[in-house]
Formats: C-alpha cells, sequence, structure tokens
C-alpha cells in the first residue's frame, strides 16, 4: 500500500475520531504539560503547519499525533489558560495513512533529535544561545507565578512553546542580551549559574532599577558593606555554601535557594531593614513559599 499525503483542516469531531483509534497498548505516555502547550498555540492562532505529519496506519489506527489530537480536543472543550475554549477550532494539518502497520516502522516513528529553542536562536546568529533560551523560559514561567519546583530547579514545571517564546523576546529582547551579558560576566563573583543571575538582574531591574545596580553592585565586588548589610549577609551565606559543596557533593544547595536568599536580602536593602541572618522556611523552600519581591 502506498502512502497517501492529505491536507485537513482537523476539528473536535475529527480529533475524537482519529484518537479513538490509537491501540491503547502502543500508546506512548501522554504528557499533560506538552498537551496544555500545543492547545495555547492554537487557541493563540499561532499554530503553523510546518511539514510534520500525523500518521495513520494502513490498519486505520492513529500511530503519530496523539498529543496534537488531544490538543485540538483540549482547545475545543476546556480551553489553556489564559485562552478559552473555542468549539469550532479547526487546524490546518498534514496527514500521511498507509504507513505499513509493523512494529518494526513505527518504532522509528519520533525518535529524531528533538531540535530546542537554542538551537533555533543560534541558527539565527544569537551569542550564548543557550543561555538567552534558558533566561526566556524561565522568565515566562516567573511571570505565569512558577518561581521554584522539585529539585531546586528556578521558573521550572511549565511547558512553554518556541512560539511563545520568540513572542516574549521579540518585546523583550534588549533587556534580556543585556542580561545574559552581565549574568556571563559576574556569575563567579555572584555564587550562581549565569541564568540565574540573569534573570534576578532582570526582575529586580523591573522592581526599581537604580536600587538593583546598588545592589548588584555590593554583591559583585563587596565593597564598603556594614556588618548588618543584608548584601554582606548574603555573600557571606553564598560564601559558607561554597565551603560546603566543596566539602562534600552531598550538601549540595540548590541554586533556587540561593535565589531565595537574595531576594530576601533584596527586600531587606530595599526597605533599609536589617537582621542578623537570612533564614530559609522551615521545611524546605517550596514554589508557595517563594519569596515575593517587594
Amino acid at each position: 500500500m502506498s502512502l497517501v499525503h492529505k491536507e485537513e483542516k482537523v476539528n473536535l469531531s475529527r480529533a475524537q475520531e482519529l484518537l479513538a483509534t490509537v491501540d491503547p497498548v502502543k500508546m506512548r505516555n501522554v504528557r499533560r504539560i506538552k498537551v496544555e502547550q500545543y492547545a495555547r498555540d492554537m487557541l493563540a492562532s499561532n499554530w503553523h503547519e510546518n511539514g510534520e505529519t500525523i500518521g495513520i496506519n494502513e490498519l486505520g489506527r492513529l500511530v503519530n499525533g496523539n498529543h496534537r489530537m488531544r490538543a485540538v480536543v483540549l482547545a475545543a472543550t476546556d480551553g489553556a489558560p489564559p485562552y478559552h475554549p473555542q468549539p469550532d477550532i479547526e487546524v490546518e494539518m498534514l496527514i500521511v495513512s498507509g504507513i505499513k502497520a509493523d512494529i518494526a516502522v513505527e518504532d522509528t516513528i519520533d525518535t529524531g533529535m528533538v531540535r530546542k529553542y537554542g538551537d533555533v536562536l543560534a541558527i539565527r546568529g544569537y551569542t550564548n544561545s543557550t543561555l538567552v533560551a534558558s533566561v526566556v523560559r524561565r522568565l515566562l514561567s516567573w511571570e505565569s507565578g512558577i518561581y521554584f519546583a522539585s529539585g531546586g530547579h528556578v521558573g521550572r514545571g511549565r511547558s512553554i512553546s518556541f512560539l511563545e517564546m520568540d513572542a516574549f523576546l521579540e518585546k523583550s529582547e534588549d533587556e534580556v542580551t543585556a542580561a545574559v551579558s552581565f549574568g556571563t560576566t559576574y556569575y563567579k563573583e555572584a555564587r550562581l549559574t549565569p541564568t540565574v543571575l540573569s534573570l534576578a538582574q532582570i526582575v529586580l531591574s523591573r522592581n526599581d532599577a537604580d536600587k538593583a545596580a546598588e545592589f548588584f553592585t555590593g554583591l559583585i565586588t563587596g565593597s564598603n558593606l556594614a556588618e548588618d548589610n543584608p548584601i554582606r549577609q548574603l555573600r557571606e551565606r553564598l560564601n559558607k555554601m561554597d565551603w560546603q559543596q566543596g566539602m562534600a557533593r552531598n550538601s549540595y544547595v540548590s541554586q533556587g535557594n540561593r535565589l531565595a536568599l537574595l531576594i530576601q536580602a533584596w527586600n531587606l536593602f530595599k526597605t533599609g531593614t536589617t537582621r542578623q541572618k537570612l533564614q530559609l522556611p522551615k521545611g524546605g523552600l517550596t514554589n508557595k513559599n517563594f519569596p515575593v519581591i517587594l
């Protein structure tokens, strides 16, 4: 049987029809955050037909495109915040039918190397493309209220599409590239990763640019800091973390904890308040108890 290619506008009923053909034994694990990501792009009219196909084998079963079909259903029924559902949504897709119903053939589907957003930016000629992508992703998560995820990661836990990152970078390119330059230059002195320092520089500068410049100068240089200055306390705490990490690998303190301490110090610095020491929440840091920037 030869392959047949056809462009089709997939609506709710067609997506449900194709999903009903999926072999439950062979179905890959469904990643909800990926379905939500696709649905947001569809609802925002950012979904583009790029040549990637929906695959149907010679028995009429859907073998490639499960997440995309589920995204159509989600977009039409429940929506994907911040977008409301569009029951009559139709999404242009390229459908290939007649794929051989052979496990050896189906095992080759979706096994190519995934292109990351940093790869896309490198193709466009960005310097430090991987870091720029990382900062954009974390800023988008940060703006949606995700500050801290499991494992101590800063601003992760939400799947974000390339189109969403493109839209953000288009309006914030100068801010992001300047912060990345700052982060790559001073991350060693600040005892943070370039990504976390770049993120901190942006969010604090948005809060108060002049105060942020003074804060980071103190953090990087350590000059003219009184004993009760929260920036000095932050530097000493980060130094201690570095010593602990060097002495025993299993005493590693996450970058998320470091950023939380930095924000604590910032709040004290900005309000002119002193404290004996910076303290993380008892029981550990979570997204709910992550410090709020004052």
